[in-house]
């Protein structure tokens, strides 16, 4: 019997420096700081061994179990390193965790894998504990523990950085929220029926022709920095049929983050969304607007509308029609993050025709699946990229953002057949931008805060209008000037703030954008971002510092000006700067 327990512990023993002795080399060799790299993992073990000591005093059970959901989430944790080489934060992880079956589904062997590491490593843990007598170690063990948290956020592991993450707030991020945030939610609460008075009021029969139907084609994760004639021709060419924004910025990072800044001029929140929070049954948006002028508003997406409640907040915004999977048929092909493009828009075009008022319809159509992070091009269209062999993260993006491209065409041609006389204006832009390695090791849209994380790019065609046909606006807009330009091109007076302004005024060669661009960042770090005038000022909320950026003189943000070391001064300039 003794034979066999010795067995049984040298197995797990063995198990469990085998595995993780790999997992350090592994986060060793992603990090290049082994030293650093094995403190944090000793913080771990350190902290799994004390909570079992303690916890096993009221239940053997509930310390197993619980040491065994601590590594296992630690697992987790340094999986998710890898994959995007950013930190899960607890903001992002609560912000999606009602879609987080549609995310682990694709990673459902790995998770298998790591749950049964977790387990046979908790029992080693556990019988490694129970030889350990001495109090000296297990103070010793609550120092390793403890002294990170006044060291730099570099010596803190995975585990303590998400848990630090869930109770930190920050005085300069409440500010944002409390008060520049709720102010812009307020002022279209307060003008609410006075846009809706404005709307009404309006003879549609006089409006120009390329006003007699709407449309905002939304693509996924196109980066400014990408946008060439190897990559993008077909983006090249219907850009000459219109205006070309080559600077144009997404507010923030996800796709319904952009879809509150297009369609309600609104920076997001970083704790919460306009769905989340009820507010969207309160403010006035672009489909609500259209609704008192008239319009039919249809809003087609080709993943799952459940995603993100993405259904939910569309119909809130008051759409009329909000459609996904149902207009799809059995056997259309799908990839992870919803329908191929191509059928898509066959069967979005053939349920609109068939739906459409004669004039006056307001079209939104999200498409995703192909640019969709992870990047893969699928195996059957991988001779039909320019990077066949991609090696690098950038060489996976170009090679989707060419394919999304392809089908761009495509949408391009069945908006033309269901619209003949082109009396139609479109907005084709990205929900948000997406990191291409123009920064070492940027490759995830939900870490770091550089020009190549937020800048994308639109182009804005007025049907036959010649008058706007192959032309270039260099200044730089942002999501949350659609609605103030929409509503500029009716001749309803908008509010007007700080943040957002109308581009109409440009395309006829009058004033230019003086308005103050907000960009955030609400995972990761968490940053504020404040852009006029080619100056960019950027918050920090875990350095709790404001780095000043010339992007005239430095494009690629390689030589910020640190000018806000302290909060007073942070706070300062951050009230300044949004006042």
């Amino acid at each position: 019997m003794e034979i066999k327990q010795t067995k049984i512990e040298l197995f797990l023993f063995t198990f469990c420096y085998v595995s993780n002795f790999f997992v350090l080399i592994i986060l060793s060799l992603y990090s290049s700081q082994p030293a650093i790299e094995l403190f944090k993992f000793i913080q771990i073990i350190a902290f799994i061994i004390v909570c079992l000591f303690f916890l096993k005093k009221i239940n053997k059970l509930i310390a197993f179990i619980f040491s065994n959901i601590i590594y296992f989430f630690y697992l987790i944790l340094i999986t998710f390193l890898i994959l995007t080489q950013t930190k899960l934060s607890f903001s992002f992880l609560s912000r999606n965790i009602q879609d987080i079956n549609s995310i682990l589904f694709y990673y459902t062997w790995l998770i298998i894998l790591l749950l049964i590491i977790s387990i046979i490593n908790s029992k080693a843990f556990y019988n490694f504990q129970k030889k350990i007598n001495k109090q000296k170690i297990y103070l010793i063990l609550c120092l390793i523990i403890v002294i990170p948290w006044w060291l730099p956020s570099k010596y803190n592991n995975e585990l303590f950085y998400f848990i630090n993450n869930i109770y930190k707030k920050d005085n300069i991020i409440n500010y944002y929220e409390e008060n520049t945030r709720q102010q812009l939610i307020q002022t279209l609460i307060q003008n609410k029926a006075n846009i809706i008075t404005q709307a009404q009021n309006i003879d549609t029969k006089n409006l120009p022709s390329y006003l007699d139907n709407i449309i905002i084609l939304q693509l996924e994760s196109l980066n400014s920095f990408l946008i060439n004639e190897q990559n993008t021709p077909n983006w090249l060419a219907i850009a000459k049929q219109g205006i070309l924004f080559p600077k144009f910025y997404s507010n923030s990072v996800e796709t319904i983050f952009g879809q509150e800044a297009l369609l309600c001029s609104l920076p997001v929140s970083f704790y919460s969304n306009l769905s989340t929070s009820k507010e969207d049954k309160k403010i006035i948006c672009l489909p609500e607007i259209f609704k008192h002028l008239k319009y039919k508003t249809f809003f087609f997406k080709t993943y799952n509308l459940n995603f993100a409640k993405t259904g939910l907040f569309m119909k809130n915004l008051q759409f009329d029609e909000v459609h996904a999977d149902d207009i799809m048929k059995e056997k259309d092909p799908k990839y992870l993050w919803g329908y191929r493009e191509d059928i898509f828009f066959e069967r979005m075009f053939d349920f609109f025709k068939k739906n459409k008022q004669p004039n006056k319809n307001f079209l939104f159509i999200e498409i995703g699946p192909t640019n969709h992070w992870p990047f893969l091009t699928p195996s059957n269209l991988k001779n039909k990229v320019p990077y066949k062999l991609p090696k690098k993260h950038q060489e996976k993006l170009i090679n989707t953002t060419f394919l999304q491209d392809k089908y761009l065409k495509i949408a391009l041609t069945k908006i033309n057949d269901v619209f003949p006389n082109k009396n139609y204006t479109l907005f084709i832009l990205s929900d948000h931008g997406w990191p291409a390695e123009i920064h070492k090791n940027n490759v995830f849209n939900k870490k770091n805060s550089f020009e190549e994380n937020f800048l994308s790019s639109m182009i804005v065609i007025f049907g036959n209008h010649h008058q706007t046909k192959n032309k270039i606006i260099n200044t730089k807009y942002s999501q949350m000037d659609l609605i103030p330009s929409i509503m500029d091109l009716f001749k309803i007076d908008y509010p007007a703030n700080n943040f957002s302004s109308s581009f109409v005024s440009e395309i006829n060669d009058k004033t230019i954008n003086n308005s103050t661009m907000i960009l955030i960042q609400p995972f990761s770090d968490k940053y504020l971002n404040l852009i006029k005038e080619n100056l960019k000022h950027q918050y920090n909320a875990t350095s709790q510092k404001i780095l000043l950026y010339n992007l005239t003189k430095d494009p690629l943000e390689k030589n910020p000006q640190t000018i806000g070391d302290n909060q007073p001064t942070n706070l300062k300039i951050i009230k300044e700067l949004l006042n």
